[in-house]
């Protein structure tokens, strides 16, 4: 081969050379995830996904009411009974009208200061009931649906017992009849307070009184 063909041949490899190193320079690299680190779409996939979660669970939130209060059932204060000074009921026969009147009263009286429901009037009263009275209060309500064994039913069977139409009668008498004469006035007004709960329909109230 001679010279020249040899000088040609390395001037053309020179140039194809030249021309592929200026062609790699001038293409742009092209990186798949527009020039982004590898895991930056995906952390922002992440983050979206974070706050639609959030915004459904705050709108759950939103709409469902939130119970806070939680209700008990008071139990009766029968432990407190005696001491606000209730005493027992024994029911012995032959009892006096009156001593059955001055325990109702008086039961009536400290159940008010316990701000006792008709529910625990009823228990406690009956919890003071003993010996034959409470023997007496379990043949009342033997036979009756649970419904009907009410506060008011033990005060009317209790009066009906132990203090007598006889006896109300002859208190509504009294009360009638009532004279100051060498009473004083206090003791004409605890006397007229004491009997005119006989005799109700015979005591104007304050409504009848502003009429």
């Amino acid at each position: 081969m001679s010279d020249e063909r040899m000088h040609d041949d390395e001037q053309e490899m020179y140039t194809g050379s030249r021309e592929f190193e200026e062609t790699e320079s001038a293409t742009p690299s092209v990186n798949p995830l527009n020039n982004q680190p590898p895991n930056v779409g995906r952390e922002r996939d992440d983050s979206q996904l974070l706050r639609t979660i959030a915004d459904a669970l705050q709108r759950v939130a939103g709409t469902v009411p939130v119970t806070t209060s939680v209700s008990t059932v008071r139990r009766a204060p029968i432990k407190e009974l005696r001491n606000y000074g209730a005493t027992e009921f024994l029911g012995l026969k032959g009892i006096d009208p009156s001593a059955a009147e001055d325990w109702m009263q008086l039961t009536k009286r400290v159940l008010q200061q316990l701000d006792s429901t008709p529910r625990e009037s009823l228990i406690c009263a009956v919890s003071l009931l003993q010996g034959e009275a409470y023997l007496w209060w379990e043949s009342v309500v033997r036979h009756l649906p649970e419904d009907r064994v009410t506060w008011d039913l033990f005060q009317k069977e209790f009066q009906k017992k132990y203090i007598g139409e006889m006896y109300i009668e002859e208190k509504k008498q009294e009360f009638l009849v009532l004279k100051q004469g060498n009473m004083t006035v206090l003791d004409y007004e605890r006397e007229f307070s004491r009997l005119s709960r006989y005799a109700s329909e015979y005591v104007p109230t304050e409504a009848d009184c502003c009429k």
